[in-house]
């Protein structure tokens, strides 16, 4: 899908490359963090033709304060790399009983373009959910690093202002923490159509 910053149907040519230089060939990357929800999204892609390498990764030390983001940013900044846009994809699994479905998007003034786009995809790619401008009032996630580097980024998340009441403690557990699954796949097709 052709975007207002260039973002092209971008696919994994590059899948679950580990962090380093020596992946990359110089050519544009869009960025994309996983963990189990992003290695589905990897499978759902790997076989889509595309413009730009799609580059799927996962980050240590976010909670010791963004180290392999902030690591991954700044070597791809300092080594020249074109990122497109990262998509950040933390926290989508948990809902508060009675609390409306929706995926919150978070973006600073450099991602407007990435977000106004977000908001059309989703409404048109997973009409099931709804998108909504969200708010960290404390902490932050791997996308605060790209922004740092010069980068344009996104963080879909479950919900800002009702976010898991677990979320650091010993109940920051599946059925707890994360407690929703079908709410999980809708927000997992919500970064996979932004790809």
């Amino acid at each position: 899908r052709n975007g207002a910053f260039g973002l092209l149907q971008v696919v994994t040519r590059h899948p679950l490359q580990a962090f380093g230089r020596r992946y990359f060939d110089g050519s544009d990357a869009g960025l994309f963090t996983y963990s189990r929800r992003g290695l589905e999204a990897a499978r759902v892609l790997r076989d889509i033709e595309s413009e730009r390498p799609l580059v799927f990764t996962a980050f240590s030390g976010e909670e010791q304060g963004l180290v392999g983001s902030e690591a991954w940013a700044s070597d791809a900044a300092a080594a020249g790399l074109d990122v497109v846009g990262m998509i950040n994809l933390d926290m989508i699994a948990y809902r508060q009983a009675g609390d409306t479905e929706d995926l919150d998007i978070i973006w600073n003034g450099a991602s407007q373009p990435m977000a106004d786009l977000a908001f059309e995809v989703i409404d048109a790619y997973v009409p099931e959910l709804s998108a909504v401008e969200g708010t960290l009032t404390w902490g932050s996630s791997d996308h605060a690093s790209f922004w740092a580097n010069g980068y344009r980024a996104l963080f879909l998340f479950e919900d800002s202002g009702s976010y898991t009441p677990y979320l650091h403690s010993s109940n920051d557990v599946v059925g707890l923490s994360a407690n929703n699954f079908p709410f999980m796949l809708k927000n997992v097709k919500a970064g996979a159509a932004l790809t």
